[in-house]
């Protein structure tokens, strides 16, 4: 669905204000302005594309807070938005929200998910620990080649009538 122009124009004006504030580490600030933005959309929230940006906007701040719960509520709500669930950096954010909380199980579906969409665009710039848990960061994967031919040579069987001298 779409919103009239100017509900998307104040609400893109939110977004920008808002991201001027997290800029500054204002994250209070940010949420009051991004909570504005989500009282300009009508019910059925997550049928708008201005949804998705504006709960990615609020799980980011709360990923800053270092609320996790938070965070994932709302990038929970953004995935489920108008075009959530094909957007790779929702998918990674959440992840990561998760990892932090410490369930591991949903941090590698989501963290997962989102190399799946766009391969380790999100990763990159990131801590090496989201990579290491899904498998995909280079040193895991030279370390599983590693065991792997450790684990050949180790059962290796002898012929039994080799002789030790």
């Amino acid at each position: 669905m779409e919103l009239s122009y100017e509900a998307h124009l104040q609400i893109v004006n939110f977004i920008v204000k808002g991201s001027e504030f997290r800029s500054k580490f204002l994250f209070k600030e940010a949420l009051g302005i991004y909570y504005s933005g989500l009282k300009l959309i009508p019910e059925l929230k997550a049928d708008y594309d201005e949804n998705t940006w504006l709960e990615t906007e609020i799980g980011n701040c709360y990923f800053e807070f270092q609320d996790f719960h938070k965070a994932v509520l709302h990038y929970q709500s953004a995935l489920i938005s108008e075009d959530g669930i094909d957007d790779a950096f929702i998918w990674f954010k959440l992840g990561c929200s998760f990892y932090l909380l410490n369930d591991m199980d949903n941090a590698i579906v989501h963290l997962k998910q989102s190399f799946t969409l766009e391969g380790d665009e999100f990763f990159t710039d990131e801590d090496p620990k989201y990579l290491l848990v899904i498998g995909q960061h280079p040193i895991e994967k030279k370390i599983n080649v590693f065991h792997l031919q450790e684990s050949n040579t180790i059962n290796y069987q002898l012929p039994p009538d080799w002789k030790k001298n």
